[in-house]
């Protein structure tokens, strides 16, 4: 009865899309349907805290923040990706979400924590030797300096080794949350 409650809020409060996905699969384990609906309450998660990012905070101090929701601007991955750039001025720049050649060994992401603030990482932590070890000691270490600015990480180390877009936009989009 739990379960059917659950898939009941998912479906009307968040309308979230649970084709094939029945009570019984999550009672019995079924990991790969329960891993698309966690899947989806990040997507939810993540869809929320953008729309925040979104408010106009002249709006919000004149106006309270219910005229604020009504006034959001729109904030899309360009709009990420300019701040996150803009933020780590100094380093490295991203072309777009999928530039492996600069995302693939994670100083970027150090770096762009480093700029927001400093105290949050370790420069001698930092191997910018190129290698797959450096690569994933870089992206465990990028994780957990997000987390000491109290990002909300949904992602693994994995993604952002391999740049996987949708991943690498939610870590970014958690580190602006957690800056702002």
């Amino acid at each position: 009865e739990n379960c059917e409650q659950v898939l009941a809020v998912c479906k009307k409060q968040f309308n979230f899309r649970l084709v094939g996905i029945g009570s019984h699969d999550i009672y019995t384990g079924n990991h790969k349907l329960i891993l698309a609906l966690l899947w989806q309450m990040m997507r939810h998660y993540v869809l929320a805290f953008l729309q925040t990012l979104g408010k106009d905070d002249e709006a919000a101090a004149a106006e309270g923040e219910a005229a604020a929701a009504e006034k959001k601007k729109p904030v899309t991955e360009d709009t990420i990706l300019k701040w996150i750039n803009k933020k780590n001025a100094k380093g490295v720049q991203i072309k777009n979400f999928k530039d492996t050649a600069a995302l693939k060994d994670s100083v970027f992401w150090i770096e762009l924590l480093q700029s927001i603030r400093p105290e949050s990482v370790d420069a001698d932590l930092i191997d910018r030797s190129g290698t797959g070890e450096a690569a994933e000691a870089n992206a465990k270490y990028a994780i957990s300096c997000a987390r000491k600015i109290g990002a909300n990480v949904f992602c693994l180390w994995e993604d952002l080794k391999e740049v996987k877009m949708k991943m690498v936009v939610c870590y970014a989009a958690s580190i602006v949350h957690a800056a702002e």
